[in-house]
């Protein structure tokens, strides 16, 4: 999948697995992992438009916990890069 490809040098390969694994649990595990990375790098431009990226693929799921990560992930990235 090119769409989880291009995350994988901004979150990391274990990481991304998670965000694109079945199991929902696991999805939002990876979803959390890849909120405190945008945390702690949000003013790099690369993990400005991961975030965004991810965000956009999480709004797009079908389970609710995981659209609402996804608007979690959204805000945090906007947050992140006001700073």
């Amino acid at each position: 999948m090119k769409y989880a490809e291009a995350l994988i040098p901004v979150f990391g390969e274990d990481v991304v697995k998670k965000m694109f694994s079945r199991p929902c649990a696991v999805r939002d595990e990876g979803l959390k992992e890849c909120e405190e990375i945008i945390k702690n790098n949000g003013n790099d431009q690369s993990v400005f438009q991961g975030g965004l990226s991810a965000a956009s693929q999480a709004m797009d799921d079908k389970i609710a916990q995981i659209v609402s990560r996804g608007l979690q992930i959204m805000t945090t990235t906007l947050n992140s890069a006001q700073t």
